[in-house]
């Protein structure tokens, strides 16, 4: 049976836990480890740093972002070679705009400072430890739709940046509208195994944070 790959970074515990729950096989890759292909039938790119802005064209311009470089190269690469071989893709959260912005896409580097600035008006990190809720709107026209069948769902919510420019070939399937500016939840490939969310479905139990998972085990 073929496994899930998962990058080896901090904080990748609830991940873990989750495709365990689902008796879906997964093996861990590091930066440096011999990557065994014939093994891996689907990547998964989850949370944690923000993804360095010149990977998107931009400098640095806010203080409170978090880096790592050698993160960055290591998924960035990953990525490139999971596409080139048919890979199937999930991203969570930091994999969500990791793969907007592997196809030239853009992201917002501090919402916190646009919600300072109420240019938007929905809290999108956790306050105190705590997760953020919010009902996103999902497009019926859409890959995610047919995984999900539903056309709103209540997500969590624990990210400072979002997408800001659709990268080239990929497709909206969820979005939150707000008053000010509306966020990018889940994006697709057309023709092409990969899915993108902002949320944390790994933190969740419910129906649908489940299915997001089985979209990988499906290709398994």
């Amino acid at each position: 049976m073929g496994k899930i790959a998962i990058s080896w970074f901090k904080g990748n515990i609830n991940y873990i836990n989750k495709l365990k729950s689902l008796d879906i096989p997964y093996l861990i890759l590091s930066p440096g480890d011999f990557i065994p292909w014939y093994e891996i039938f689907g990547i998964l790119f989850i949370g944690g740093e923000d993804v360095h802005p010149k990977f998107y064209g931009e400098e640095i311009r806010e203080e409170n972002l978090s880096l790592n470089l050698e993160r960055d190269e290591f998924e960035l690469d990953l990525l490139d070679k999971a596409i080139y071989k048919g890979l199937p893709v999930l991203g969570i959260c930091r994999g969500h705009q990791l793969i907007n912005v592997y196809f030239k896409g853009k992201l917002y580097q501090d919402l916190i400072k646009l919600k300072k600035e109420n240019v938007i008006t929905q809290i999108h990190w956790s306050v105190d430890g705590k997760d953020s809720y919010h009902k996103i709107d999902i497009k019926e026209k859409s890959n995610l739709f047919d995984l999900i069948r539903e056309k709103s769902i209540l997500v969590n919510s624990s990210h400072h940046q979002g997408i800001k420019v659709l990268g080239e070939g990929l497709k909206i399937s969820a979005m939150y509208f707000d008053s000010g500016l509306n966020i990018i939840e889940a994006i697709e490939k057309e023709n092409y195994p990969l899915l993108g969310v902002q949320w944390h479905p790994e933190r969740l139990s419910d129906e649908s944070s489940n299915k997001i998972f089985e979209f990988l085990k499906n290709f398994i």
